[in-house]
């Protein structure tokens, strides 16, 4: 049995002075509060009231049990105001889960100018590939690359970024520009893997004109989870790099890579804003998710 029922009730009728008036207070009947008092009194087995006519008084018990009553809803609504308060204020912290790769390229700079607009609230993040992690994690949010999301998640999307082939420009003088995505099997080539595996990597590429496709396993000499790390590696000449165009996009800029095979459509990815349940969120998560969606043009997307 719920040991709150009929507790609010008594203390509202004993606080009023009337069954009357404790009902428009709690915006109920008369009927409905006169029996969740004698719902509680049944349970506790004991007489907390006396009825006589339209007056209502304490037994001794009664008396005891109205002064821990008491104590007990001061405490609940305290409890309640706080977490009302703390759910309506900018303050406190949110948690995200981040593919690698994200946190430099997406998410630094957004959260960097939404706490100069918010200093108060602050932010954790982990590196995580599963969005369905959420729950597992006691995260917020997630951002998640992939062409579908579960159904039992609300996904807000950010923007969709193609991927890029790309290599250094000493990779390029050693070896010249590829002219077809089959030469990809011959030249060294950085993949990445979200997990390390023996299983061979297959990009794929469609021609713009032809509409010729392809579909290539790369000769791949180092992977890794690491997009930063790949990136890296690609500027320094190891090896050619593809992957979604917001990770190159400032090396492209500053002619530290360049890009290869522009003739071929590459494969297009879209990155997310996962989250559970809006309804639960507190104002600082509701703000941040407003705020993301419409600080894209930071990345010139």
């Amino acid at each position: 049995m719920n040991k709150w029922i009929g507790i609010e009730e008594f203390v509202a009728t004993i606080k009023t002075g009337s069954l009357s008036q404790a009902a428009i207070d709690l915006s109920t009947s008369k009927s409905n509060v006169s029996k969740k008092i004698a719902q509680l009194e049944t349970r506790l087995n004991t007489k907390l009231v006396y009825r006589h006519k339209q007056k209502i008084a304490l037994t001794s018990i009664g008396k005891i049990y109205f002064e821990q009553a008491m104590t007990l809803l001061d405490a609940l609504n305290q409890a309640d105001a706080r977490v009302s308060n703390e759910q309506d204020l900018m303050v406190g912290e949110i948690k995200l889960l981040v593919p690698p790769g994200v946190t430099e390229s997406v998410l630094i700079p957004i959260m960097h100018n939404f706490r100069l607009q918010y200093p108060q609230v602050t932010f954790s993040f982990i590196s995580s590939v599963k969005s369905s992690c959420l729950l597992e994690n006691q995260a917020d949010l997630a951002f998640r690359y992939s062409q579908t999301i579960e159904e039992h998640l609300i996904a807000r999307p950010l923007f969709s970024s193609t991927y890029r082939l790309c290599a250094s420009p000493e990779f390029i003088h050693r070896h010249g520009h590829p002219q077809h995505p089959n030469a990809l099997a011959s030249l060294d080539c950085l993949n990445y893997a979200s997990q390390l595996t023996t299983q061979a990597a297959q990009w794929t590429f469609q021609h713009h004109s032809s509409l010729e496709k392809v579909t290539v396993s790369p000769k791949t000499v180092l992977q890794s989870n690491s997009v930063d790390s790949l990136v890296k590696l690609c500027q320094l000449g190891s090896g050619i790099l593809y992957c979604s165009n917001i990770f190159v996009q400032q090396a492209l800029n500053e002619h530290s890579l360049h890009s290869l095979l522009d003739d071929w459509i590459n494969e297009s990815n879209q990155l997310w804003l996962v989250y559970v349940d809006r309804q639960a969120q507190s104002k600082r998560v509701k703000t941040f998710i407003a705020y993301t969606l419409s600080q894209m043009h930071l990345l010139g997307l």
